[in-house]
């Protein structure tokens, strides 16, 4: 894998894994862990003849031409040998502790051996000693891929005499510099060196001979490494302690299929042959055993001894030679690897591993690979990082996401699997010669400038990652570094996103407020004026005239804000005392109010008794005007007086109050206050008053701070801290230190002026103090410190002064390096030297400063995580403003919803210590300068009414719901169908439902069957019912019982997977008691069932749809206890009949509607109205009569049956609460559904009983009527035991909502008895909701996804099955756009519960399957997905629109974007439209001959007969054997750039094998693929165009034509992959076995047997796929395609599901057949596989279609380079009904399809070919949605016409619209469309219809001997094509090409005296088609 590839990958892991938190891994190495950077000689030193340096193999290699990429040599590089210690400088800024670098063998022995170089040695001497000075540790490497050339002269590795050379070189070095080196490495890479080498020549010094020589150069280089260990393992004690290693490279090797044992063992083979290979030897002492059998079994199958030469003697003879101290790895690529037995043709290396290998990278790959090496070596292991890439930047995003993702795979290694691993090594340090890449690629630390001759280093991002990376020890979680940059992967970062989880248990919540703003009451008892008072009472200064003088009142009305807090279940209040009120005139010494001290008494008081905790701020920007009056924050007198009033607020409130903060906001004090002079006290002065006011306020915290320290934190047990305000400031540019250091120039210019005296080291940040210095001597400031110092006494007072740090945050802004001139005079803003700005694209608030930034609060967090060393972190304020105080204030809900999660994410993703937040403002107020224009409360407060009420808006209701759940859930997780945090609430969601989802359709018996009397079925309440509209009765219905064989068909063609039906009780039992048992109606649902599973559909059985046997109604019915029974008895006979065959029972369907609105309302059979009592005493016995049927089945039936689930349908319409803001609405709403769906699911599904509001209710009203006990029965203990957990699913009919309120408290006890006004509510519907055809239903999706979610929150993770959902109309229209829409919207509420909500939900059943008894609306209402005619005998069934849609939804198995449910789906632009313009650059045009078809020449020259041969009597036709020149000329005459052409099997092989090779075929073809090369013309080549040797008389059948097939390729790609680099081994394979083998129109005219032909040609594809990949690919670099033949197929009927359904069984028997296993799976489709099964299995056969095994499919899967496609024409198709199947054993029968086409279509003269151009970009799109974007070439597109017709307008048209709609695909369907190939060059022999048609471009005179090709009109025309690359526009707008692609074409328009010119093709339409007319 090249780096480039390797980069796109890892990049693609961190985007995808930025979600995946649990798989990323934070964390710090071990103590100790070595950090280093490194570099190798040949790469950075440069200086190659410089001071007697010798050549080494790169220096000769990179010479030669087309070694190095651009000719580049190594010769001055980097310059290292010059800039080496600038080069150390370099790792000193990366912090590094280790250098690894490599010693240049031929700079200190030029000639390897012999004479030293003493420069060489003086170089290095210097250059170990320079890193030693900087206490970097070197870690040297003898040998770093750059032997000597002098050595390789004399066959360098191969030569053991280098063994020898290298030892002495290894002593010399450890002699000369072991006083300096404590660790060396031998050498690098030795893999390289013998493989790529000496084995595939793509490496120094390039020898090629891949079987013997790698294992010979290995040896050598393995006892070099052993003998230069053993030199220092035994040298003088001098160089005792050090360490002696060996770096390896290597690939990681994951298996294919992880839970394959092939693939295991493969992969575990293939690290044995790369780092086994060199590390067994070394720690192990002998090669891997899988490596030694492996290569001797191949060497003996070749009838030679092993090629791997014997090691373990020679290392047993060196001492100390298993005493490696340490290895450096290095992973260079990854594979899947999977068996695959390579040939023994020409030894190799990589044959002997047989092995096939895919790169791909895993994401815990590298992980796997150390854990492997652990496991297999006890050595200590440095790792080595890597990457580079050809367009690397100084901003090099690539690089640093590289280190996040390799660390963390070391990280993982060393913490989580304890892998033995002491360092990393990050490489190269600086760009330099990257190989045979040359400077191509780029992978340094430091980037290098190689124009530039002094070879400046200029550091890259990555370097600054890697940099924060080592100083941290490892990968710290969230926002680690400078400017908000991660070191690691940060999970969830979009803030968009929601994170689900829980806050700590002991989180604060709270709200806030401030006194001014809210307390009002300005001068009344005694207190006195504020600075704000002074403000406010001046006109002008704020909005609107506005003040504070009355503000919310709540100093009067302080009580109803603590009520306010109560509902809003807060923990804690924030608010701020007015000093003001306690202090009138600031100082102590003028008195104390008492009504001031009593009034925060009171509220104080207030809150504790409210549970609430007060969190109480000191200051809130109100200072006594007093003070301010002689000189406020700037007189320094003024700490004093502010520590006296603090100390009266402890002594007086501490005892009370937990919670203190000092100050709120204090840069907004200094800067708007006495810097810009905006706020309070409006003093204007940026050069010192910020300065000198933010000292004064830091230390008078600090001594409030040591004042409740030291005198009341021991007996109050309080906390204190400040607030301080910080906006966030994001870099522009993360990728640029400028901006990222501007970035926090900000910070600490603003919060962190406050932040870093008091939590870090008691003085200003030294950024700012130094940013000023630096402005005061720019301006020559000579005057007072702008600044002025903290003394040493200060500092150590403020450092730590603090318990918490208060956050006040809003927004964010961007930042980035701006120096500016000083100004005259300096000020704050100026010297930051900043730029900022806000995004546009933030969204605003009501306040111009705040824009909606939530993911600035998390990085702020994490700033403070690492500036502050995690202090705790209280969010004192947040919230946001808007101008119109709605109620309804969803941007707030938002802006809560997005920042608090932020919030979690920080606790949780990224530990930081945040232990509460605070929701500014608990009401709107007064907002300083805007007075009461921007409002930030979650309470509306009425500021018109003097009494200001206040009033809850939709936040306070979202933050109570966040604040009780302590958590963020999924979905509407609150009452009422709220919810915190609830995804894609109004966006259509695009997503898929999990693989085993459950799809169906539903009926019910009474609505369908009819046969009311038949084979003795008993009456059932509903058929004399006389409440029916029409008085019409389901005497008949749909008549299901005889026609269930057409409703299965129906249910087939829609592609469900399981059928809802209901059984009849009184077709099973007639007078519903075990004596009646009818055998008659027993056998019915025999037959139903077993035409479903003959169909492949799942029975879903429903025992009671409300169809009770009338003779038990007689008895009293549900109101009868004894009827219990003979549910029983009915459920056991169902059971006992159908459990064999059913998995799925519902013992009942909707129990409320048959006791209320049967038992109560009459409404429905039986009709009783007794609507106070009967519906409870009737849903009780059913409750107990499911429990027995439940407990029936499981004691008698699931032991044997133990997949099979019993449970019931519950039905529910969603109660929302008509105002989400009232709270008796959404208890109203808990109410409805509790006493609706609860009444039956609490006992099943809770705890046994009714729920508990159900009972109180009852009970309640029943006593206020009068009654002595509850109308609703009581369970006993028993039966509550016994119901309980009676399901084993929750199975649920849902269809509408309503709204719902509450009702007039009295007016059930006042009434009747009633289950309507039990219930307490009333409900209504939304006059804008979209009606129905019933009264009840209206529709609203997303009432489906809410009750889910109350189904999940109330009774947990219970799977549920959607057992009817579905809408009506009164019309039975066909195209029923309105029941799709129903249908789309519903359907996407269950997959938004499902992936976003969580809730288990296993299927959905869509109702009904047809028309049918619509209750008592009777034939009125119809909900049926096909339309049935009640009016005719036969009741026809007839498909609607939205069975169509249905089982589109089906076959996508949910919604995906641009598809046909997608509802934002759009037509194709360009439809009708001709599109001028090019193909990409290089595009293939061609033309297409094949062998058979004109090659002619009989046996000629050695020629065996072919199968068509024997089949049929050929003429000689254009005879191309003798003429193929003029075939090459034809094709220049066209401009062609491609020739798709055929060899003639039988012409290289005449006998099919191998052993009778033709050299005159093969001479032949040399000669014609020569001709097309020179001609500049690109052949493809497919190895078999249809004809098979006749030596096998069965054609594809025979046993042995695969191995034989792949004999012929391999003979074929041998003799002429050179000049052949796209092969295609199979021309069009589907349509050979379908003509040939099956329907035996073709040779060899068997039929029948399509299938196993096609499975012989599949395998046969794929096995010349692999004999190319691994024999030919890596010398020849050609590609291998797959060509495959199909037709448009259009559904006949479009609202028809069977045509849809006859489309998909069309595609997969012509392109899927062949496409799906090699580019999906490695199997046929599964619609065939399906259906093939179903039907062999009907007639007791095993499927007929050949199975692929796991070791095949394997082979097959990815066997394709490109998709080939040949396209013709299209069909229509219709669905043929044919279940069960009737006719014999066949495909045809198989597909079951009838074709037919458009009459609008233009015909030609072959019937089975009309024009239908529009197809072939259809096709092209469905290639590109099925396969991805895989290269695709168009291999054949033609037309027919009469022999010898020459002006062929037609085929001209017919071109020119396909390449037109080619060109379409290519352009607005992206799709990758590489070449265009007509059908064909000549005309020729066209299989059956011999002569009779013909296709060519180019005719064949046959009376001429020479054959001469004769142009057609066509030819000339697709020429012009080819010549323009496209379609050149018109000269005029007006002028337009045909705008239809069918008939009728409109001429372009001219005028007299006019001059136009045309392009040909033009022309040709109007000379067509005017001839035409």
């Amino acid at each position: 894998m090249n780096a480039r590839v390797l980069l796109l990958v890892l990049c693609q892991f961190v985007v995808s894994r930025c979600h995946l938190n649990e798989e990323y891994y934070f964390g710090q190495f071990p103590a100790g862990f070595v950090w280093g950077a490194g570099t190798s000689a040949t790469q950075t030193e440069g200086a190659w003849r410089t001071q007697g340096r010798g050549p080494s193999v790169w220096d000769t290699y990179s010479r030669a031409p087309g070694h190095t990429r651009g000719g580049a040599t190594p010769d001055v590089s980097a310059d290292g040998y010059n800039h080496y210690i600038e080069d150390i400088e370099l790792l000193k800024s990366l912090g590094v502790s280790s250098y690894h670098l490599s010693l240049s063998w031929s700079r200190l022995y030029p000639e390897g051996a012999g004479t030293l170089n003493q420069d060489g040695v003086k170089y290095y001497t210097e250059l170990l000693q320079a890193l030693r000075d900087a206490h970097i540790e070197p870690y040297v490497t003898l040998y770093y891929l750059d032997l000597p050339e002098a050595l390789e002269r004399t066959g360098g590795w191969l030569n053991e005499d280098t063994v020898e050379n290298f030892t002495a070189y290894a002593e010399q070095c450890f002699n000369l510099f072991g006083s300096n080196v404590t660790y060396w490495i031998t050498m690098h890479d030795p893999h390289t060196v013998a493989w790529r080498g000496y084995g595939e020549a793509s490496a120094p010094p390039g020898k090629w001979e891949p079987g013997t020589n790698p294992y010979i150069a290995a040896r050598h280089l393995i006892l070099a490494h052993a003998r230069a260990l053993s030199v220092y393992k035994n040298m003088n004690e001098s160089l005792s302690g050090g360490q002696i290693g060996i770096s390896l490279s290597t690939d990681v090797f994951e298996p294919e299929d992880p839970t394959h044992s092939g693939d295991l063992l493969s992969a575990e083979r293939a690290r044995q042959f790369h780092i086994g290979w060199f590390a067994n030897p070394i720690f192990h002492g002998q090669y891997p055993d899988v490596m030694t059998s492996q290569i001797e079994a191949k060497s003996n199958q070749m009838g030679k001894p092993s090629r791997l030469p014997d090691i373990r003697a020679a290392l047993q003879s060196i001492p100390n030679s298993g005493e490696t101290d340490f290895l450096v790895v290095t992973y260079t690529s990854s594979y899947h690897v999977t068996h695959e037995e390579r040939p023994n043709i020409e030894a190799s290396y990589e044959d002997d591993q047989d092995i096939r290998r895919t790169e791909k990278w895993s994401e815990d790959g590298v992980r796997n690979a150390l854990k492997w090496l652990n496991g297999k070596y006890n050595v200590t292991v440095h790792v080595t990082g890597s990457v580079a890439t050809n367009n690397a930047t100084l901003k090099d995003a690539h690089g640093i996401h590289y280190f996040k993702w390799h660390i963390d795979q070391v990280l993982k290694a060393i913490n989580l699997d304890s892998c033995n691993i002491t360092g990393y090594v990050a490489r190269p340090l600086l760009d330099g010669f990257q190989w045979s890449e040359g400077y191509h690629t780029k992978g340094g630390l430091f980037s290098v400038d190689f124009s530039d001759p002094a070879r400046p280093r200029t550091p890259r991002a990555s370097s600054r990652h890697f940099s924060q990376i080592v100083g941290d020890n490892g990968i710290l979680p969230g926002y680690r570094g400078l400017g908000g940059v991660a070191s690691g992967i940060v999970a969830y970062e979009d803030d968009t996103e929601i994170y689900f989880d829980d806050f700590p248990e002991d989180f604060v919540w709270a709200a806030a407020t401030s006194a001014y703003q809210i307390e009002g009451a300005w001068n009344e008892d005694g207190k006195g004026e504020s600075i704000w008072d002074r403000l406010v009472h001046t006109p002008g200064n704020v909005y609107n005239n506005d003040t504070g003088d009355v503000a919310c009142d709540s100093y009067n009305k302080y009580k109803e804000d603590v009520k306010l807090l109560k509902n809003l279940h807060v923990t804690d209040y924030r608010f701020s005392i007015a000093w003001t009120r306690l202090v009138p005139t600031g100082r102590i010494a003028d008195g104390v109010s008492a009504a001031g001290i009593n009034y925060y008494h009171r509220l104080i008081d207030e809150l504790i008794d409210n549970g609430i905790r007060p969190m109480v701020t000191l200051y809130h920007w109100d200072l006594p005007q007093v003070l301010e009056d002689s000189g406020g924050w700037l007189n320094e007198s003024i700490v004093d007086d502010f520590v006296d009033y603090a100390n009266l607020t402890f002594f007086q409130y501490g005892n009370k109050v937990p919670f203190w903060i000092t100050f709120n906001e204090p840069p907004i004090i200094s800067i708007l206050g006495y810097g810009e002079g905006a706020f309070a006290p409006k003093k204007r002065d940026l050069t010192q008053n910020p300065y000198i006011v933010a000292r004064h306020l830091i230390l008078a915290h600090a001594k409030t701070f040591h004042l409740y320290n030291n005198t009341y934190r021991a007996s109050q047990s309080g906390i204190i801290g400040i607030t301080v305000n910080y906006g966030w400031s994001e870099p522009r540019d993360p990728l640029d230190m400028a901006d990222i250091h501007a970035a926090e120039r900000s910070i600490e210019f603003y919060g962190g002026i406050y932040g870093h005296p008091i939590y870090v080291d008691g003085d200003f940040p030294p950024v700012v103090k130094q940013q000023v210095a630096m402005k005061n001597r720019a301006a020559n400031w000579t005057s007072s410190p702008r600044l002025p110092p903290f003394s040493e006494e200060e500092k150590a007072l403020v450092k730590g002064t603090y318990d918490f740090l208060g956050l006040n945050f809003y927004t964010a802004n961007i930042a980035y390096n701006n120096v500016q001139n000083v100004s005259d005079p300096p000020n704050i803003y100026n010297d930051q030297d900043n730029g900022a700005y806000q995004d546009p694209s933030w969204l605003g608030s009501g306040s111009d400063w705040l824009k909606v930034t939530p993911f600035g609060l998390r990085k702020m967090l994490n700033w403070f995580k690492y500036h502050y060393n995690n202090v705790p972190v209280y969010i004192t304020e947040n919230g946001v403003s808007d101008r119109n105080g709605t109620l309804y204030d969803e941007h707030r809900v938002r802006f809560l919803r997005h920042y608090i999660n932020e919030v979690l994410k920080a606790i949780k993703l990224d530990k930081c210590n945040v232990k509460g937040y605070t929701a500014w403002s608990l009401m709107d107020n007064f907002e300083w300068l805007a007075g009461y224009r921007e409002m930030f409360g979650i309470h509306h407060v009425n500021f018109s009414d003097p009494d200001r009420p206040r009033t809850p808006k939709s936040s306070a209701k979202w933050y109570t719901g966040l604040i009780d759940d302590n958590a963020y859930r999924p979905g509407y997780s609150r009452p009422g169908g709220r919810g915190t945090a609830v995804k894609t609430v109004d966006d259509f969601y695009y997503s898929t439902f999990p693989e085993d989802f459950i799809w169906a359709a539903a009926s019910s018996s009474f609505q369908i069957e009819g046969a009311f009397d038949a084979d003795g079925r008993g009456e059932s309440i509903w058929d004399n019912f006389a409440r029916v509209d029409n008085n019409h009765t389901g005497r008949i219905a749909c008549d299901s019982y005889h026609k269930y064989q057409d409703d299965v068909n129906l249910l087939k063609n829609m592609g469900v997977s399981h059928y809802r039906f209901s059984i009849a009780w009184s077709r099973i039992f007639p007078d519903g008691t075990l004596r009646s048992k009818n055998q008659g109606g027993i056998n019915y649902y025999h037959r139903l069932i077993d035409a479903l599973l003959v169909a492949g559909i799942k029975p879903m059985v429903t025992l009671y749809h409300w169809d009770l046997p009338q003779a038990l109604q007689d008895l009293g019915g549900w109101t009868n206890a004894s009827i219990i029974t003979n549910f029983r008895d009915y459920a056991d006979v169902c059971f006992e009949e159908y459990v064999g065959k059913v998995d799925y029972w519902i013992t009942f369907n909707e129990p409320w509607v048959f006791t209320v609105l049967g038992l109560g309302t009459g409404d429905l059979a039986p009709g009783h109205r007794n609507i106070g009592y009967e519906p409870y005493l009737g849903a009780h016995n059913v409750l107990l009569a499911h429990a027995e049927a439940y407990h029936l089945f499981g004691n008698k039936y699931r032991a044997q049956n133990p997949e099979v689930q019993v449970g019931i349908t519950l039905n529910i319409d969603w109660a929302e609460p008509k105002d989400p803001l009232n709270p008796a609405h959404i208890e109203a709403s808990e109410w409805a559904v509790h006493m609706y769906l609860g009444w039956f699911a609490n006992p099943i599904y809770g705890n046994g009983d009714y729920p508990d509001v159900m009972k109180r209710r009852i009970a309640a009203v029943s006593a206020a009527q009068g009654l002595n006990q509850s109308r609703l029965p009581a369970f006993t203990e028993d039966q509550k035991a016994f119901i309980n957990g009676t399901s084993d699913f929750f199975g649920l009919n849902h269809y509408t909502t309503q709204y719902v309120s509450k009702q007039n408290e009295s007016l059930a006890g006042e009434s009747a008895p009633n289950y309507f006004l039990d219930r307490g509510v009333d409900t209504e519907f939304d006059p804008q909701w979209i009606k129905s055809g019933s009264s009840w239903l209206r529709v609203v999706p997303w009432g489906l996804r809410k009750i889910l979610n109350w189904i999940k929150n109330k009774y947990g993770d219970v799977p549920i099955l959607i057992t009817e959902n579905g809408v009506s109309d009164r019309s039975g229209v066909l195209d029923d756009q309105h029941r799709i829409h129903f249908y789309r919207y519903y359907i996407n509420e269950v997959m938004k519960a499902i992936h976003l909500d969580k809730v288990n939900v296993r299927s959905y059943t869509a109702w009904s399957i047809m028309d049918n008894f619509e209750w008592a609306r009777g034939y009125t209402e119809r909900f049926g997905l096909h339309y049935v005619d009640f009016d005719d005998p036969n009741l026809t069934r007839v498909p609607k629109a939205s069975a169509a849609f249905y089982r589109h939804v089906i076959q996508d198995n949910g919604f995906k974007k641009g598809a046909l449910t997608d509802p934002n789906r759009r037509p194709l632009p360009h439809e009708d439209d001709f599109l001028y313009g090019h193909f990409p650059e290089g595009f293939a045009w061609g033309a297409f001959s094949s062998a058979q078809q004109t090659e002619g020449g009989g046996n000629l020259h050695g020629r065996g007969d072919s199968l068509w041969d024997v089949f049929t009597t050929t003429e000689d036709g254009p005879m191309s054997y003798q003429h193929y020149m003029a075939d090459v000329q034809s094709l220049k005459d066209i401009g062609a750039k491609v020739y798709y052409l055929s060899l003639s099997w039988p012409r290289i092989l005449p006998n099919g094998d191998s052993g009778n090779i033709n050299r005159e075929g093969i001479k032949f073809y040399h000669k014609l693929l020569m001709a097309v090369t020179e001609a500049g013309i690109q052949p493809i080549v497919t190895l078999h165009h249809w004809d098979v040797p006749s030596a096998f008389s069965n054609g594809w059948l025979s046993e042995e034509i695969v191995e034989a097939f792949g004999n012929y390729s391999r003979i074929c790609f041998k003799e002429f992959g050179g000049k052949v680099k796209m092969w295609i081994p199979l021309n069009d394979p589907n349509k050979m076995a379908l003509l040939g083998y099956e329907q035996g129109d073709h040779a060899p005219g068997i039929r029948g047997e399509g299938y196993t032909a096609a499975h012989n040609m599949l395998k046969a594809h794929a096995s010349v796929y692999r004999i190319y990949q691994r024999e030919f690919h890596h010398s020849q670099g050609g590609k291998v395609g797959l060509a495959v033949r199909s037709a448009w197929y259009i559904p006949k009927t479009s609202r028809d599901p069977g045509d849809w359904f006859g489309q998909a069984l069309s595609f997969a028997y012509k392109s899927d057949w062949m496409a799906d296993p090699v580019f999906l799976d490695g199997n046929y489709p599964a619609v065939m596989r399906q259906e093939v099964h179903l039907r062999s299995k009907y007639r007791n056969m095993t499927s007929r279609l050949p199975v692929l095994t796991t070791e095949e499919q394997k082979m097959i899967k990815g066997s394709a380079d490109f998709l080939g496609i040949s396209y013709y024409t299209a069909h229509q198709v219709e669905r043929v009904t044919n279940y069960p199947p009737t006719a014999a054993p066949s495909i045809a029968d198989d597909v079951s399809v009838k074709m037919s086409a458009d009459n609008s279509w233009p015909s030609t003269n072959l019937d089975w070919l009309r024009v239908y151009p529009k197809g072939i970009r259809q096709i092209l799109r469905r290639a590109r949605e099925r396969y991805g974007n895989i290269p695709i070439y168009v291999t054949g597109n033609g037309v027919s016409d009469a022999p010898g017709t020459t002006d062929d307008k037609l085929r001209a048209s017919y071109i020119a619209h396909h390449t037109n709609e080619i060109l379409k695909a290519i352009k607005l369907d992206n799709v990758d469309v590489r070449g265009y190939v007509v059908y064909s060059l000549l005309d020729g022999f066209e299989w059956r219809d011999g002569y009779n048609v013909s296709f060519g471009l180019f005719a064949i005179n046959k009376t001429d001997p020479a054959r001469a090709r004769v142009p057609k009109l066509s030819s000339k025309y697709y020429s012009d094509i080819i010549k323009n690359n496209g379609f050149v526009s018109p000269p005029m707008s007006t002028t337009e090409a045909p705008v239809r692609t069918t008939v009728i074409y409109r001429n372009c328009p001219t005028s007299h005296g006019t001059n136009m010119v045309f392009s040909p093709i033009i022309v040709l339409f109007v000379l067509f088609f005017s001839s035409a007319l």
